[in-house]
This record gives C-alpha cells, structure tokens and sequence, in this order.
C-alpha cells in the first residue's frame, strides 16, 4: 500500500489548535480519500488545509501541483508552520484567510482569481469549533454563507456544518466531495438540514461510519463523506460501515467501496426520513430483520414515544457544587437549619435499583448529599446568623463571582429546582436508566428529572417496569449518541423520542416485575432486568415472539458494544 508524504504537523500547541477546531487527519483516511476523489487532471483545493497532509498526498495524483493544487487556511501559526513544506512537494497555490470571509478565494502567481464552482474536487478536514466559541462575525458570515446555499442553521451550530455546505459551492458540476465530518451529521437536529443539502447536490453520496473512531483520543466521532457527480440527476445515498481506519488500505481505484466496508443503500423513503429527521444514520447499520422488527413495531398502538408520557428536563445548576452541596460537617458547624438543607440524589453512581429509598440516601458513600436551598425572596440580613455566616464565607472564596452566581439575584439562591417522579441517566455506558424517586429528592444536571403524566403509583410503576425492555433500550440507542469512551448520551430532547411499548397488565404482575428488576439491578444484573420486562411487557402484553425479543436484544446489544468499543 502505498502512503501520502508526511509532513510535520505544525508547532501550534494543542489548546490554539483545538481552538481553532485543528484535529489533524490520520495518515490511512487521507490516502483513502485521495485516492477515491482525485484524478490527473483535476483542480483541487482543500479549504482548511492544516498542517497540509491533504495537499501533499494528492500531489502525487495529478499532473502539475503549482497549477491544480490549491490551500486555503486561516490560522497564521499553522499557514506559516506549513507553506515551506507544502512548497517542497510543488503546492505554491496558498492563501491566508478566512474561508466565508469572499466568493473569490485566491489569486495564482499569474494574477488569475478562483471563484465560485471552479474546482474538480474539494476536499479535507474542516474545522470543528463548538458554538461557545465560534461567534461573532465568523459566525455571522458563516450562517449567511449556508443561507445564501438555502441551508438555514441556527445560532447553536458548530463551525463545521456551514464549512462544509460552503464547501460544496467550490466544487464544478460533476466534481466530488471528499471530507471529515463528525457523526453529528447523522444525529444533530441542525444537521438534518445539511444532510439533505448533500444529498441534493450530488448524484452519489456516500458516507463512511467507523466501528473503531478514526479519530481514538477525540471525544468527537467522526465519519468521511464522499459526495460525486455534483449537480446530477438520480440522487443515491449510500451507508458503508468499515471497521477501522486500517481497512480503507484495501481500496484502490479499482475497487468499490465494498472493499472497505459493508454497503447499505438506503431506499428512497428511508432518504425522506433521514432529511426530515424522523430516524438517524445509525438506524441503518442494524441487520435488516432488526430495523424491519423495529419500524413495524414503532406503528403499533400500545407504542408510546417517551415525551408523550413525561416531562423531562435537566436538573439544577448550582454554579458551585462544592458551596451549595452540603455536608453534615459543614450544616454542624455553622448551624445551618434543617429547612434550608435538602437531601438530594448527586449522580448517577448513586441510583443502585429501580427505586430511591431512605436507606438508599442515607447509605450514599459522599457526604455532600445535601442542596443549600434558599427562596430568592430572602434576603441576605433576614437570614439565621450560621447560614449568613456561611454565605459571607462563600463571598470571600469569591462564589458569588461565579459564571452563573453573578447572573442571579440573590446569587445564592439555587433556581429552577425540580423534585420528579423518576430519574434518568444523562450519561450511560449499559443503557440509561429511569429510577422511580418516591421521595422526591432533586437532583443536579448529571442527572435528567422526569415527571409522569399518569402520576398515580401504579402509573409511576408502569411507566418505569415497561421501561426496561430490549425494545426500549435499542430506542435509546437509536435515539442518544456516543461521546468519547463510549458513553451513551441522553439529552432531553432524545429522550422524549425514546420509544416505550405500554401494553396493560395486571397490578399484581407489575408488583412482582417492579420488585424483581429492582433486584436485578442492585445485584448488576441489568440483562436479568430485560429479561423481566420483555416477559411482561413484549411477550405477554404485546404478544411477541422469543425470536423476536431476540432480534431486539441483539439490536441493542450491537449498538451498545459498537460504542463501547469505540
């Protein structure tokens, strides 16, 4: 096989690269997509080219580097860090600069200017710079460049989804795409605006998922797109799961893409969903029976998705959990009252069953397990002299000064302090679970609170047993995304998109599920759990098969350990 030169990374310390979104590209995944997109002939540029992996390898593809390569970067640590050693491999084509900042890019040595639709292949890395940071008028000029292409991103949106559309604006008819994107392009809610941009542009579209990341030490998942043929007629979306970036060695002009990966070519409708936002890319890397079983079952009429039951939301922001979480030491010392101290549920460690008991609470190995709760009513002078002395204290540590302490008014008082029914992990390595919390214990933002529609106990109880089954926890799957070590993330608004089968069953049967899981689960016996609730649940009240309790488990078991291996 044969590879791209190297070529130094740049001397920018990681924190300036990372601020500017510079996560350099494995040395594999560039050959791989250099090879796929470019020919001898073609004008390419990459339009944030970094330490110039991309630039340098296609050097070798094509007939005259000085004529047909071209680089744009913005960083002028790395621009500089790069140039010489760009200029060595032929590639003089170089320009400084923000890439959303003009329609004409560049200007060759000959005084010949590039705008628009001028290029063969595009092709790169694009930066990655969450929202909290990329603001402004970088932001601004990025938003109305996608605008301008008919691709409306909302503020929130991280700096990647605009490069990437304004990317393809470069890019002649009949050229191709070869670009890093991360996964959010499948799961983002903003990033179904831009996948359906893709697929509109080009004729075949590809993109390449990876069962072991292409990028280890990131907490970002990444993907590769290939877009071909822009402008033509018969849009084709195409899903190629490869195992690991070593595999893309496989490939050669030659080849198909079968040669690095398995091949799912996903059905006009199933496009429609995905550009809609009505099922995600991942769906789509379970075994046919898997998704067939899933989709058929998602129609059914005891299907329930999760926000249709429950209110879910985040838990409180204290600003200081070290201030406001409380332990008996510091409530004796300074006589801090009993009213203002709530007991409180910290984390997820901390949730052992299906249920919270006082025991649970009083067992939990941290002290601090108790919330500084003040009405903003208060003022500081009303208050009992301890608890005044204690937030004096606070002021002197400078806890009022705090990013979210400052913003309130008084900046003790703690807002927003919700008491649920049940608590659902935020972040889970299993499966996230819902906990039934019987005494009404707040919690703080690791954890999400939920609160029931059907409040009675025995609607509590059948909300929480129907939650554990195979079905539901391959929807969580299918609903959150991985984060870095493989951690299954839940926000509020993909839990609420958790699908739930809640059939009726008897009261003693959901008496007996409720105490058995909760056994299950303070032993760590979460698969006897599932066992339980598909028994009641699928089996028994949706009247499914075993088989088919199978082919769930076996789903959920796929895109569990596919993200725990990550």
């Amino acid at each position: 096989m044969s590879h791209p030169p190297r070529i130094a990374p740049s001397a920018a310390p990681n924190e300036r690269a990372k601020a500017f979104g510079a996560f350099y590209t494995p040395e594999r995944a560039v050959d791989f997509m250099v090879r796929w997109a470019v020919r001898r002939s073609d004008r390419v540029i990459d339009p944030s080219f970094g330490e110039g992996v991309f630039l340098a390898a296609s050097s070798r593809h094509v007939a005259d580097p000085s004529e047909q390569l071209y680089g744009i970067e913005l960083d002028e640590h790395v621009y500089g860090a790069s140039k010489h050693e760009l200029n060595s491999f032929g590639v003089t084509q170089l320009w400084r600069g923000d890439f959303f900042a003009s329609d004409r890019f560049l200007e060759d040595t000959s005084g010949r200017t590039f705008p628009v639709e001028s290029f063969d292949v595009v092709l790169g890395n694009p930066p990655f710079i969450r929202y909290q940071t990329f603001k402004g008028e970088a932001r601004e000029r990025a938003l109305k460049r996608a605008a301008d292409l008919g691709v409306h991103l909302p503020g929130h949106v991280s700096s990647w989804a605009p490069f990437l559309v304004h990317a393809v604006s470069l890019i002649k008819p009949g050229g191709r795409l070869a670009m890093v994107a991360p996964a959010e392009l499948g799961h983002a809610a903003y990033a179904k605006n831009v996948l359906a941009f893709l697929v509109e542009r080009f004729s075949y579209l590809r993109i390449l998922t990876f069962r072991k990341r292409l990028f280890p030490k990131l907490g970002e998942d990444t993907v590769i797109v290939l877009g071909e043929a822009k402008g033509g007629s018969g849009a084709c979306l195409q899903l190629i799961d490869v195992e690991s970036e070593e595999v893309l060695g496989k490939f050669s002009e030659t080849n198909t893409l079968k040669s690095v990966g398995r091949v799912k070519v996903l059905r006009q409708g199933e496009v429609a969903a995905l550009e809609a936002g009505r099922t995600r890319l991942q769906a789509h890397l379970l075994d046919a029976r898997i998704k067939n079983l899933y989709d058929r079952l998602s129609l059914q009429p005891h299907m329930k998705a999760f926000g249709s039951l429950t209110r879910v939301g985040i838990g409180y922001v204290t600003g200081n959990n070290t201030f406001f979480h409380l332990s008996q030491k510091e409530i004796d010392t300074f006589c801090i009252p009993a009213r203002y101290c709530t007991p409180c549920v910290r984390r997820s460690a901390d949730l052992k069953g299906l249920f919270v008991s006082e025991h649970d609470w009083r067992g939990l190995g941290e002290p601090e397990k108790w919330l500084l709760e003040l009405p903003a009513s208060e003022p500081l002078e009303s208050l009992p002299e301890g608890l005044k002395s204690y937030l004096l204290e606070g002021e002197r540590r400078g806890v009022h000064q705090g990013y979210k302490t400052r913003k309130r008014n008084p900046w003790y008082a703690v807002p927003h302090i919700k008491r649920g029914a049940a608590f659902l992990t935020y972040m889970s390595n299993l499966g996230p679970r819902l906990v039934h919390n019987p005494l009404a214990l707040p919690a703080p933002n690791t954890l999400h609170t939920v609160e029931i529609a059907d409040g009675s106990e025995e609607g509590v109880k059948r909300l929480i047993v129907s939650w554990y089954t195979s079905l539901t926890f391959l929807s969580a799957e299918l609903c959150g995304h991985s984060l870095g070590g493989g951690m299954l993330k839940l926000e509020p608004g993909e839990a609420r998109k958790v699908l739930m089968a809640l059939p009726e069953v008897s009261s003693a049967c959901l008496d007996s599920a409720y105490r058995d899981i909760d056994v299950c689960l303070r032993e760590g016996r979460l698969e006897g759990a599932l066992d339980i609730g598909d028994t009641l649940v699928l089996q028994e009240g949706l009247g499914l098969k075993g088989n088919e309790c199978d082919l769930l488990r076996q789903g959920y078991h796929y895109l569990r350990d596919r993200r725990m291996r990550r």
